[in-house]
């Protein structure tokens, strides 16, 4: 009687050991993938949209070249 309730005990303990380790992979593997996730979502800065402020005049207010032939400028006039 008492070595089967011994491999019992045994097998109890040993499947909540598989069942406790399982778990506890499977949580790593979820931080490390959120965590991998979330660094690939995070804009960077130099990949940030620039507005067509920053870029400059090709022309000039009058819809003509610029004064410079053709070149870019900061500002029409």
């Amino acid at each position: 009687m008492k070595r089967e309730t011994g491999r019992r005990r045994a097998a109890l303990l040993t499947g909540a050991l598989v069942v406790a380790s399982a778990t506890g992979t499977a949580a790593v593997a979820a931080a490390a993938y959120a965590s991998e996730r979330s660094a690939s979502t995070t804009p960077d800065e130099s990949a940030t949209a620039t507005t067509t402020e920053e870029w400059p005049a090709l022309s000039d207010d009058s819809g003509g070249t610029s004064s410079s032939g053709g070149q870019a400028t900061s500002g029409g006039s």
